[in-house]
């Protein structure tokens, strides 16, 4: 990124995508159109899909009158999202930087409520909210059973103190918000809060989510802004409990450890639930009997709290 280009109350959208179907891309980009907030561009970043599929994109972008912008990596190749994200904040101008994956879509009001926070809260430099996990896109109305929400984990709304978000993340407390409902200040990108190409796949969520978290104060609100599609070929189809799942959640924390010494937060409370977090993932059977007692602790607090 060369210099802060940053358009006052704009906001950049970036899309990454790889072969999607089409149907999917279109109801994406059309959750952007849609929205009522009228000032924001929208930045395709094609990461090698199909000629059919990067045509189709690239077709949206000419029609769109400069509104939305395709790109693509050298020779077409296919990088992985973390650097696909990175290629999209290059040609980013806004002030403020949201994400949408290109088989997910936006509630209508999503960017007109978020800049309303943030312009009540200005010292916040990450916002997010909840999200729809969401199974009955491709059945009728007697699918919308399937669709749920996660507990946020935290007393909302509230404005959190760096890295105190982080931590209660750490500690099973808290749970990582979706991309699909987090925007930022893109001043943060120039602070050194890119992407991590050396995380493809996997965990290039929770990396850039945690460099922000660390050293920037966040607003969490109880509102539930997208939908979250959940196929087969979604990214995190794999699950959480598979060797390749644990093998790159150790790579992100063992990742993380190396960041918190950089950014001098070595020995503080964060960096002590980070150790206990490492271990408890290490040893996968004593780590499930701590989580669930953590879990049965809560429920028990929260219950007693409520008489």
């Amino acid at each position: 990124m060369t210099g802060n280009t940053n358009k006052p109350g704009r906001v950049s959208v970036i899309m990454p995508f790889l072969n999607p179907r089409e149907s999917f891309l279109s109801e994406a980009i059309e959750s952007v159109r849609r929205q009522t907030y009228a000032n924001w561009e929208l930045v395709l970043v094609d990461d090698g899909s199909q000629p059919e599929i990067g045509q189709f994109a690239e077709s949206i972008a000419e029609a769109s009158l400069g509104r939305i912008v395709y790109l693509e990596h050298p020779d077409h190749r296919n990088l992985g999202i973390s650097a696909s994200r990175n290629l999209g904040l290059s040609a980013a101008t806004g002030e403020f930087v949201a994400f949408l994956d290109s088989d997910d879509v936006w509630d209508d009001e999503q960017l007109e409520e978020q800049l309303q926070i943030l312009t009540e809260h200005p010292d916040t430099i990450m916002l997010y909210g909840n999200t729809v996990y969401w199974r009955s896109w491709s059945g009728g109305a007697e699918a919308t059973g399937e669709d749920f929400q996660f507990g946020l984990g935290v007393d909302t709304p509230c404005l959190f103190q760096a890295p105190d978000l982080l931590q209660s993340m750490l500690e099973g407390r808290a749970i990582s918000p979706c991309m699909t409902s987090i925007i930022v200040r893109r001043k943060v990108f120039f602070e050194g809060c890119m992407f991590e190409a050396a995380f493809p796949k996997h965990y290039e969520d929770q990396v850039f989510i945690a460099k922000v978290l660390a050293r920037y104060p966040a607003y969490v609100v109880d509102r539930c802004w997208g939908k979250y599609r959940q196929h087969a070929n979604a990214t995190t189809a794999d699950g959480d409990d598979t060797a390749i799942a644990r093998s790159w959640r150790i790579k992100y924390l063992e990742w993380l450890s190396g960041h918190l010494t950089e950014i001098g937060l070595r020995g503080t409370p964060v960096w002590r639930a980070l150790r206990r977090e490492i271990w408890l993932t290490r040893h996968r059977v004593a780590g499930r009997a701590v989580r669930r007692f953590r879990g049965l602790y809560r429920f028990l607090v929260n219950r007693v709290g409520s008489f």
